[in-house]
């Protein structure tokens, strides 16, 4: 049989990526390209189609390949309605494909972190987000809803919790502590209220107001027990909400596979213990945790193989870890 070959995307606010592999599960290359903003955005579609075509051509080395399916997931898209449309609008041309199918980035974050297996993800980056697929290949989420609305369990969400804390210490006519020199330091402010100007004004966006969270980790395991309730409160919500989403879904036994996403898991056992302490005080389920095996460009891929109708064959996973081992050297 002729080989067939699949797209899969990673677009967000951290960058875009793709994959290529063919129907035997060998990878043919992985580009990338910078952030896309929302499609709908001033300039979205057009931010979309460049980083797109970047990344493919990085994936391809230029040549022109027909796709038998390729699969899109993009931060703040969702399946169906207008994004959807207006994102399949925006790379028509871009590539030639079969089948096309546009989604969010969680669940390539599934896709990849479980090889497509039945189980939950919950992340923890800038933002948070609980999703999980069943046996039925039903899929459930809670939050994920910006940080405005949510995302209180991700990096973002918890260092803003710390701000604030030590705004109200001075507003209460407290000398600036030594939580607060860190953070004015990590900034490059004398003032807290520099930090507060700053992002209203977009010096500063959310990944860097995140980018203090390893700070308070560090301060927290050396004993700062106001820092180590705000860490123990964003992983009880989302402890809550992994529990949430395993309620809404049909499961075979009570045994459920969770894997942890995002750089807030890196705050170690500071974050992991409360929210496994969490889940077992609340859940009937007995979660087992793996780390993801995949980032979420390869579960875009191992989708769109899935999604073209195909059955994988014998030796397609084994095929695909092998080739993708040395890029994730």
């Amino acid at each position: 049989m002729e080989k067939e070959y699949y797209l899969g995307i990673d677009g967000g606010q951290s960058g875009s990526r793709c994959l290529v592999i063919d129907s035997g599960g060998t990878i043919v290359g992985m580009g990338k390209a910078g952030k896309i903003d929302h499609v709908l955005a001033p300039g979205g579609r057009e931010r979309l189609r460049e980083a797109f075509q970047t990344a493919i051509a990085g994936a391809t080395g230029g040549e022109k390949i027909q796709f038998k399916a390729a699969f899109l997931g993009l931060s703040g898209v969702v399946a169906g309605g207008c994004l959807e449309q207006t994102v399949r609008e925006a790379v028509a041309g871009v590539f030639h494909t079969e089948h096309l199918f546009v989604d969010n980035d969680g669940i390539i974050a599934w896709g990849g972190a479980l090889s497509l297996r039945p189980g939950i993800i919950a992340i923890a980056g800038s933002g948070s987000l609980v999703l999980g697929v069943d046996h039925k290949g039903r899929m459930e989420r809670a939050a994920g809803w910006g940080y405005l609305f949510g995302d209180e369990a991700g990096a973002f969400g918890i260092a803003v919790s710390a701000i604030k804390g030590e705004l109200r210490k001075a507003d209460e006519g407290y000398p600036p502590s030594a939580l607060t020199e860190q953070i004015v330091a990590h900034f490059g402010v004398r003032e807290l209220w520099e930090i507060v100007k700053g992002f209203y004004a977009g010096d500063f966006d959310r990944a860097k107001i995140g980018g203090l969270t390893p700070v308070l980790a560090a301060a927290a395991r050396n004993g700062s027990g106001d820092l180590m309730e705000i860490f123990r409160d964003a992983a009880t919500v989302l402890a809550d909400q992994i529990d949430m989403v395993a309620r809404r879904l049909d499961w075979k036994g009570s045994s459920i596979l969770w894997s942890p996403i995002g750089g807030v898991f890196r705050s170690g056992d500071l974050f992991t213990e409360p929210l496994v302490g969490r889940l077992k005080s609340i859940s009937t389920f007995d979660f087992t945790m793996v780390p993801p095996e995949y980032p979420p460009v390869v579960g875009a891929a191992l989708l769109a193989f899935q999604k073209s109708g195909r059955a994988f064959p014998n030796g397609f996973l084994g095929r695909l870890r092998e080739s993708f081992r040395p890029l994730a050297d």
